[in-house]
């Protein structure tokens, strides 16, 4: 029997008890394996940072870090003080109308309405892996990262260290789309002068009249957007090119381009020699997407 038979195959039947108790179970072996952690780690996004203290920041860590910086306690021991507060020219964070204060042991700076702790530069990663790595953090973009940590901690250069911090991550490399545009433009070309590009289309079949046209063919002059429709009895290549050129050709001259959809008519080899005899370019519509071509909207207001 095939595979999806309920009858049975022959010969002795399964024991499927015996068989769930095979394959039910804890797996259990006598080898031991060791496990590199250091090693295994494949998301590590920087050797620099401690990813095993995942502790919120205390001010105690805070107060050891800014102790261990030379720059950091060269500020605090030439002059903030808890009950002053006064500008510097330090080199740590050169920023217009900012002031350095002391406030609860730790070193901090004014920038606008914020008060942000100063963040060591060697500590830097430290604080970005909390904000952009971390479990509850979910690897957010650099922007809303920077947003997180501004109000709360500063350092020179911050800004752009967040932003190449983020953009070197192997997780979101990996994971998020690339919202990128694209290096070469996405506009429609957009014709300067009347006649310079006209659009071409066929609507039909409709029922045959008393003169036997079934099929109205559309030429629209995409400068002006000025529209004309003619009937035709067959929907041919050479029905197409000989109505253009007795009707719209010979009263407003030929185009630079012709712009039509992938059509049998405007694809063949007949349409090609003859849009090479009118000096003129040919322009087809992207596949399966007729809408990209603008006579579209004229069929439309002809329907009503």
């Amino acid at each position: 029997p095939d595979m999806l038979s309920r009858y049975p195959a022959p010969g002795t039947p399964l024991d499927e008890e015996l068989l769930e108790e095979r394959l039910v179970g804890t797996p259990t072996t006598t080898h031991t394996a060791t496990i590199d952690t250091a090693a295994d780690n494949l998301f590590a996004t920087a050797a620099a940072v401690d990813t095993t203290h995942e502790l919120p920041l205390t001010n105690t860590t805070l107060v050891e870090w800014q102790t261990t910086d030379a720059q950091i306690r060269s500020i605090i021991d030439n002059g903030a003080s808890e009950n002053n507060q006064r500008n510097t020219h330090n080199t740590v964070g050169k920023i217009k109308g900012s002031a350095y204060t002391f406030t609860d042991g730790l070193l901090r700076v004014k920038v606008g309405t914020d008060v942000p702790v100063v963040i060591p530069k060697q500590n830097a990663l430290n604080v970005i892996w909390r904000h952009h790595d971390h479990a509850l953090a979910g690897h957010p973009g650099w922007k809303e990262t920077y947003r997180a940590m501004r109000r709360r901690y500063f350092w020179k250069g911050m800004k752009n260290d967040v932003r190449l911090y983020v953009r070197s991550c192997h997780v979101c490399a990996c994971t998020k789309p690339l919202n990128m545009s694209p290096d070469d433009p996405t506009t429609s070309r957009v014709p300067r002068q009347p006649w310079e590009v006209i659009s071409i289309d066929l609507m039909g079949p409709y029922p045959r009249t008393c003169r036997g046209k079934q099929y109205i063919l559309v030429a629209t002059d995409l400068y002006s957007r000025w529209t004309e429709a003619y009937p035709l009895g067959t929907a041919t290549t050479k029905s197409i090119t000989d109505t253009l050129e007795k009707e719209f050709f010979a009263r407003y001259g030929y185009p630079r381009v012709c712009l039509s959809d992938n059509g049998p008519q405007f694809v063949s080899n007949d349409m090609r020699a003859a849009i090479e005899r009118w000096g003129a370019e040919g322009w087809t519509t992207p596949v399966y997407h007729p809408r990209a071509n603008p006579v579209e909207r004229r069929n439309q207001e002809l329907k009503k």
